[in-house]
């Protein structure tokens, strides 16, 4: 994540990560700045790493919302 311009992650003003768990799987949400706000939450399955994005122009925009609720109800099944 640290070293790919995919991920959005340079554009973090603090490079500041927090551990978190989506589906089961551990993974690390951050935060970043660019023409948008926005924030990335990523994990790492046995194959494939997943990121799952959210852009927005202020925290309180119902998309804010509806990431959160599509993060927390993320499944993975192998």
């Amino acid at each position: 994540v640290e070293g790919s311009d995919d991920s959005n992650f340079k554009l973090s003003p603090d490079k500041g990560t927090a551990e978190v768990k989506i589906g089961g799987m551990n993974g690390l949400v951050y935060r970043w700045d660019g023409l948008y706000q926005g924030e990335t939450t990523v994990a790492a399955g046995t194959k494939w790493i997943y990121a799952f994005s959210v852009t927005f122009d202020s925290e309180s925009d119902q998309i804010v919302s509806d990431y959160r609720k599509v993060i927390n109800s993320f499944a993975y099944s192998r």
